[in-house]
């Protein structure tokens, strides 16, 4: 079925002239989902040189890999030197302009680095049924853990399990947890089964862009904020206590 969706969305690229729709297109072919079913067959750079070798349009070549860079950077499931060289190729040696301009935008947006820079202004509803705004909130802390997670996510809920621990070892630290599940009620009843859970848990939603402006591919991500609001740390998975353990012997 991917095959034929594949060649049929081939078959309307040459009916446009569009860089940008084709390579919309493109992402969808190969989505994260569809490459994550390679990687259950242990072959995901094998796929990737595969499919590209099988493109013979170059022009679709060429967005066909700038699509693969956007969709699987970040998740650790190919080599990202091996990525950022497909894009690189693409920016060296483009077909179009408009092709080498969409290649430009893709790398910098996977090479695009959260620490150092002002964290967004983020308001969502609580659990508690109030909207929470975190500028109003790292103020008064040395330092805030901004959480990605869910209640679907098994290694999220063991982390969250470590926080009130974390909070009493540094009384200078806050959480700021914020779901990603689809369901708003499903994390109220999750809350009201914890309810030594006080720090702020907020609500976002399954689709929310917030994931793609802290780069959480994968969950559990971390970030932590100073008291300015500047992100100082950014963590994907295990490594939130020794990173807190660096910052508060600074």
């Amino acid at each position: 079925m991917h095959k034929l969706t594949l060649l049929a969305l081939l078959v309307c690229v040459f009916l446009t002239a569009r860089s940008q729709s084709t390579y919309d297109s493109l992402k969808l072919v190969y989505s994260a989902q569809h490459v994550f079913e390679q990687r259950e067959k242990g072959s995901v750079q094998h796929y990737i040189n595969r499919e590209l070798e099988n493109i013979h349009n170059k022009r679709i070549k060429q967005l066909a890999a700038s699509a693969m860079v956007e969709n699987l950077w970040g998740y650790g499931w190919v080599d990202e030197r091996k990525l950022l060289a497909l894009v690189d190729d693409v920016i060296e040696n483009p077909v179009t302009e408009d092709v080498k301009t969409i290649a430009l935008l893709v790398r910098t947006d996977v090479m695009r680095t959260l620490v150092g820079t002002k964290i967004q202004n983020i308001v969502l509803p609580s659990v508690t049924g109030d909207s929470v705004r975190l500028a109003d909130l790292y103020p008064s802390r040395d330092y805030f853990v901004v959480d990605l997670w869910a209640t679907w996510c098994g290694p999220c809920v063991a982390e969250m399990k470590k926080f009130n621990g974390l909070r009493k070892q540094y009384p200078t630290l806050e959480f700021y947890s914020i779901s990603l599940d689809e369901d708003f009620e499903r994390v109220k009843k999750f809350v009201s089964r914890n309810a030594d859970y006080t720090w702020p848990i907020v609500w976002a939603g399954k689709n929310s862009p917030l994931s793609v402006y802290f780069k959480a591919r994968l969950i559990p991500a971390f970030v932590i904020v100073d008291r300015n609001g500047t992100i100082v740390s950014h963590i994907v998975g295990k490594g939130l206590e020794d990173e807190l353990k660096k910052l508060y012997k600074k």
